[in-house]
C-alpha cells in the first residue's frame, strides 16, 4: 500500500511538471509552430487561444471540424495570449475563443493588470 501511495505522489508530480508547467523553450517552440500554422487561418476558421486548459482540450474530437484551430500553450498567461492574438486576428477568423487568467492568478498578477489585458 505504501508503494502505491509513493507511486501516486511521484507520478502526479511528473505529470504536473511535464504537462502543466511553464517552460520558455517549450513556449517559444509552440509560438514558432503557430507562426507557420497560422497561415491556414481564414474567414471560416474558429480559433481557440489560451493556456494548458485550451491546449489539452481535444477540440478536433469534440467539434470534428477542420476549421477549428487550437492555439493553446501550457503555462501561458494573459500577457502571452495578448502578444499572440494579433497574429490570429490579422487572418480574420470567423470566431476567436479566448481562455486565460488562471496562470495570472497563480503567478500573483494583480487584478488591474489582468483586467487591462482582457480589455
Amino acid at each position: 500500500m505504501l508503494l502505491l501511495l509513493i507511486n501516486l505522489i511521484f507520478g502526479y508530480k511528473v505529470i504536473k511538471v511535464k504537462y502543466f508547467s511553464y517552460y520558455p523553450d517549450y513556449t517559444y517552440n509552440r509560438k514558432s509552430l503557430f507562426g507557420k500554422l497560422n497561415a491556414d487561418i481564414d474567414s471560416s476558421s474558429i480559433v481557440f487561444i489560451g493556456n494548458s486548459l485550451t491546449q489539452q482540450y481535444e477540440l478536433a474530437e469534440f467539434f470534428k471540424n477542420v476549421n477549428v484551430k487550437n492555439r493553446g500553450i501550457n503555462g501561458d498567461n494573459s500577457s502571452g495570449i495578448l502578444s499572440r492574438v494579433g497574429d490570429i486576428v490579422k487572418f480574420h477568423p470567423k470566431k476567436i475563443f479566448i481562455e486565460n487568467g488562471v496562470n495570472d492568478l497563480k503567478e500573483g498578477v494583480g487584478q488591474s493588470r489582468l483586467l487591462e489585458n482582457f480589455k
